[in-house]
């Protein structure tokens, strides 16, 4: 074995030594150089192509081209790292505890993820642990499965109370990646998870690409960047995200299932991204979204071209497509000097950040009182990727809107109300009651919680200002006693609360959408709609036909289309309009709800159960709300009946 030795002093009386491994002089192959390494070691790459899917387990090792030596950039583009030979990730890294794992210096193209946790994950890195990926072209990388990071995947903290774990993501280009699938798919240049620390700095995020045949909200999009609110500790900072697409979110997806996810980005410039659905440059799923020093420019999408965000929204010292209040916010061209998108002399971006001294622009060492070029202008911040620095992370926000809701008790059954924004005792005010799906219960059910709590952050966001109830039922809506109890919180609100009730509305998740439609059966009279978000495989696994919302598809083999249709007459005939708003345009739809449609029903082209995409988070459900009135059913006696799958 060939091995090249050098010795580190460390304090006063202690040494240590680390070797140095060359591929291919040492070993033919990279994977054999990391074989015979030892953590510390350093492992550097000759130029050439290697075709091999590396894995690099439980050991922090140095690899590296010779641009750890050179600096050339030619030398990235020449050491190619290609793992197109087999179907996996072209660099496999776990297991790994600290910053001294680093691949440097590397063009890394071909792979196609890693098969683990139910999916296919990081098709050109997947860096599950702790490390450094810097100074790399992640190329060309594509996944086609249920999965997660075309260009990149980082899971830090993974295991149980892991929790200091950090990965550091830095001067790379990650660019011209995809994922594609049916409609679980995050991330074309880039996905984070994990409770660890994640540091994503001075990177050009370019042309990445995320299909989606079935597109649904918050698990299709990101295609520049996908995250959750498993990342608590995140740093996303003076990136370029550019010319990426996705269904949702084209150039940054901040997703949550779950619970809030809460971020910030400073001094980004991104531009030029394209959404084919909601959120062009960034689409906020639900939680607080800070964003301080950045440029949204050229950013397209059908629904809010620039920024998306169901949750609250922090924005200072931006430019933007579109207005937003805060201090230092403008909507002007950026005025971008060339293809890098460097700010020419002109730019308005010059000097326009937060005046704080903490965010200034790099000093350059040889003019301390001036920037560091590409920086313009004074010491004072820049606005986009090249202004500002990476030392001072942005404060992260946390979302509020927990506090909104009081807990109460009625007999044996414990709910949620949460008051409208604008509240005066004076006025009227809708109701909307949200009963969970199955899962863990209890008196202080918090994932139940969420799912109410969605619904109320899209009624904000929408201007439906209302009176929420979330009630809890460990028995999962089975038994008529449960519904009488619902009934019974109700009527207590409406005893004790200003609410207007010819328009209460009552809206279900899973089994919850059971719940609805049995309360119709029961209480006809008292509701001016319902709006399910799904049905569930079993039980009340039929019930996928609720007014006004209704989900089928018959990828799940619950209901076929001929049957939805027949049972939609049925209600045409009651003077009901109905209305298939999967195909419809917003016009279409808008002109509908002007012609005061009652019914509106989504063909949902789902497989199983696994349902997250919500059947309220459209504007013109909330301006068609308002419109309603009780009763929903007429005549009131109408009894809903389960529709049985073909045969």
């Amino acid at each position: 074995m060939k091995r090249h030795y050098f010795f580190v002093l460390l304090g006063i009386s202690s040494l240590c030594f680390a070797g140095t491994i060359h591929v291919p002089a040492d070993y033919l192959t990279i994977q054999e150089g990391i074989d015979n390494a030892v953590s510390g070691d350093t492992i550097i790459v000759a130029p050439g192509e290697y075709f091999e899917n590396i894995s690099i387990t439980g050991k922090s090792v140095f690899l590296t081209s010779n641009y750890l030596y050179d600096h050339d950039t030619a030398t990235i583009s020449s050491t190619i790292i290609n793992g197109s030979s087999s179907a996996l990730s072209t660099i496999f890294i776990s297991s790994t505890t600290d910053t001294s794992m680093v691949i440097n210096g590397f063009t890394i193209t071909g792979g196609s993820g890693t098969s683990d946790y139910g999916a296919y994950l990081g098709g050109g890195i997947y860096l599950k642990g702790s490390g450094k990926i810097t100074h790399n072209y992640i190329l060309q990388n594509g996944i086609n499965h249920y999965m997660s990071g075309g260009g990149g995947f980082c899971y830090t903290g993974y295991s149980a109370g892991d929790t200091n774990n950090v990965a550091i993501v830095k001067n790379n280009l990650i660019a011209d990646n995809t994922v594609s699938g049916n409609s679980l798919t995050w991330g074309a240049g880039m996905s984070l998870l994990g409770q660890g620390k994640v540091i994503v700095v001075n990177n050009r995020i370019i042309n990445n690409t995320l299909e989606a045949l079935y597109p649904t909200e918050s698990v299709s999009g990101g295609g520049g960047i996908a995250f959750d609110e498993t990342c608590p500790n995140l740093v996303i900072a003076k990136n370029v995200i550019a010319k990426n697409m996705a269904p949702y979110g084209g150039g940054i997806q901040a997703l949550s299932q779950n619970a809030e996810v809460n971020f910030a980005l400073l001094n980004n410039t991104i531009v030029d991204n394209q959404a084919l659905l909601k959120g062009g440059g960034l689409y906020s799923y639900f939680g607080s979204t800070s964003l301080l020093n950045n440029i949204f420019w050229n950013n397209i999408a059908p629904e809010d071209s620039g920024i998306f965000y169901r949750g609250s929204l922090d924005i200072k010292y931006c430019i933007t497509q579109d207005s937003y209040p805060g201090e230092g916010n403008m909507q002007t061209d950026p005025l971008f000097e060339n293809n890098q998108y460097h700010l020419s002399a002109e730019s308005p971006a010059i000097d326009a950040g937060i005046p704080d001294p903490d965010f200034n622009d790099v000093a350059d060492p040889d003019n301390p009182t001036q920037p560091l070029t590409p920086a313009r202008g004074s010491l004072r911040a820049d606005l986009g990727a090249f202004g500002g620095n990476d030392t001072v992370p942005l404060a992260i926000g946390a979302f509020q809107l927990r506090e909104d809701f009081l807990y109460e008790q009625l007999n044996e059954m414990p709910y949620r109300i949460a008051y409208p924004n604008e509240y005066a005792d004076t006025s009227l005010y809708p109701l909307t009651v949200i009963l969970h799906g199955s899962g863990s219960f209890g008196t202080d059910n918090e994932q139940q919680l969420f799912t109410g709590m969605l619904w109320r952050v899209n009624a904000n966001h929408f201007g439906y200002n209302e009176f929420t109830v979330v009630p809890q039922a460990p028995n999962n809506w089975i038994t008529t006693q449960t519904l009488v109890s619902v009934y019974e919180i109700i009527r207590n609100l409406i005893d004790s609360l200003p609410i207007d009730t010819t328009r209460i509305v009552i809206s279900g998740y899973s089994a919850g959408g059971g719940g609805a439609k049995s309360m119709l059966n029961l209480y006809p009279e008292l509701f001016s709609a319902a709006i399910p978000v799904s049905g569930t495989t079993s039980g009340f696994g039929n019930n996928k036909h609720i007014p006004v919302w209704v989900f089928h598809g018959d990828a799940d083999n619950i209901v076929s289309v001929s049957s939805s249709r027949t049972y939609i007459y049925d209600y045409e005939e009651t003077g009901l309009t109905a209305v298939l708003t999967e195909t419809s345009t917003d016009e279409e739809i808008e002109k509908a709800i002007r012609g005061n449609a009652r019914l509106f029903y989504t063909e949902f082209p789902g497989a199983g159960h696994y349902i997250i995409h919500e059947t309220f988070d459209t504007y013109y459900l909330f301006e068609w709300l308002k419109k309603q009135q009780n009763p929903l059913i007429r005549p009131v006696d109408y009894n809903l009946t389960l529709i049985e799958p073909d045969t």
